[in-house]
């Protein structure tokens, strides 16, 4: 699982986990240990993130269009 920072007022980093599965709870995990309340997270339809809507703003891509 991976993490890309998009700052505009710092360098931009990428912060990676090892992950099992791709799960709710792995995904609640990385994003409550490295991403600030209010920051606008992107992700894909997969259902694992659904629960990032209470940590952050979830904005979805679908893959199947872009």
């Amino acid at each position: 699982m991976s993490i890309r920072e998009h700052n505009p007022d710092a360098p931009d980093r990428t912060i990676t986990r090892v992950v099992s599965d791709e799960n709710p709870k792995a995904a609640w995990a990385a994003g409550n240990d490295h991403v600030r309340p209010g920051a606008v997270l992107t992700a894909d339809e997969h259902g694992s993130y659904d629960d990032l809507i209470g940590l952050a703003i979830l904005k979805r891509v679908n893959h199947s269009k872009s």
